[in-house]
């Protein structure tokens, strides 16, 4: 499959910027119909105790088989790890619906940068945070910068960084796809698309291979209603119209809708096309059908554990059920790092589009990889 290419001056799919940008006074209301201003805390949602039941429901809904998830024999001897851990993936979810909520469901969720600081353990609660930094309005719409964070009351200590965007409408009406919004002036809040040349110590076929497309996927079933209630019963209270059609009716989109990030996982492959290996040490996650992590197997490399290294997301529409999802993925750098405690480690990032079959785009995400 052929994906368009993306730029700055993409003005189909991003729209253009229309005017000057305007700082926005007075107050903003959120989800709970609470005003709040620049530089103030939204109110936190709370999430867990995540015990191991809960990962494991969670690894069913995302099909990754990582061990360090559920297997805490495989994570202490194997990784180091005190405990299994809470996946990353789930930590992105859980952010996703703090801004949906926040916002009361009438604001676009157009922009999520995660950095992982620090791991979160089983039988451990969290707490999503964030706080309002900016508002620019562009035209008719408001573009606000929230500053989010997981914060872990068990650990006493945030392990989740990240900055977002989302995008109201200065009419009081929803916005319901990021599809042909205006850009703000200060186009440093856009996913970059850039690549970066390897460095030296990289493997030779991952340096050639830089700026190409390395993996395609098309979904061979479409987004069904069974996955999508799993989902939210592995994320826990989202709003019913992610996966209930009596409730979507009523609505804001008139049908079901995945989450913002859902295409990440979204991909079904023929059973077998990802064989999970039969040997006791491997990682798992040679079963998960996400495009752009694999790059062991991808480039034939030894095999490493692959850790979630964050990444930068810009949602253009949300997957409705019955629609199909195509993915590819560019590897866009690659570095060699020291890594305090485990050695050398190759750093990598890959640009990952996802669109619908009919070519309708839903997802640009850079996300960076860490094989130890």
């Amino acid at each position: 499959m052929t994906m368009a290419p993306q730029g700055p001056m993409d003005s189909e799919l991003h729209g253009t910027a229309n005017g000057m940008d305007k700082p926005v006074t007075g107050m903003t209301t959120c989800g709970r119909g609470q005003p709040v201003a620049d530089d103030e805390q939204l109110p936190p949602l709370a999430k867990g105790r995540w015990t191991s039941s809960h990962l494991v429901r969670w690894c069913a809904a995302q099909q990754n088989w990582d061990k360090i998830h559920y297997d805490a024999d495989y994570a202490r001897s194997s990784e180091g790890l005190p405990r299994v851990v809470i996946n990353g993936a789930l930590k992105q979810h859980l952010i996703a619906q703090f801004l949906q909520e926040r916002f009361g469901g009438s604001g676009w969720v157009w922009r999520m940068d995660f950095r992982f600081v620090g791991p979160d353990l089983v039988n451990e609660h969290l707490e999503v945070r964030g706080r309002l930094r900016e508002r620019k309005q562009v035209g008719d719409h408001i573009f606000c910068k929230v500053g989010v964070e997981i914060w872990n009351p068990d650990q006493q200590r945030v392990t989740t960084e990240g900055e977002s965007v989302v995008v109201l409408s200065s009419t009081g009406q929803p916005v319901l796809s990021g599809l042909g919004l205006p850009r703000p002036a200060d186009d440093a809040v856009r996913v970059s698309v850039d690549a970066t040349p390897a460095d030296g110590d990289v493997p030779v076929e991952l340096a050639d291979a830089i700026g190409r497309t390395v993996e395609t996927a098309r979904s061979l079933l479409p987004v069904d209603l069974g996955r999508l209630r799993l989902f939210a019963d592995a994320i826990g209270e989202l709003a019913a119209w992610h996966y209930d059609p009596e409730s979507a009716q009523a609505g804001p989109y008139g049908q079901v809708v995945a989450t913002p990030l859902y295409p990440i996982h979204g991909i079904e492959l023929k059973p077998g096309s990802n064989p999970l290996s039969q040997e006791t040490s491997a990682f798992g996650r040679e079963g998960c059908s996400e495009v752009g992590r694999n790059i062991s197997n991808l480039f034939d490399l030894p095999q490493r554990h692959l850790l979630n290294g964050g990444s930068k997301v810009e949602v253009h529409s949300l997957v409705a059920a019955g629609e199909q999802i195509d993915a590819e993925s560019v590897l866009v750098s690659a570095r060699c790092r020291k890594g305090r405690r485990s050695g050398n480690m190759l750093v990598f990032e890959t640009l990952n589009r996802y669109e619908t079959s009919t070519g309708r785009p839903l997802l640009t995400e850079r996300q960076t990889g860490i094989l130890r």
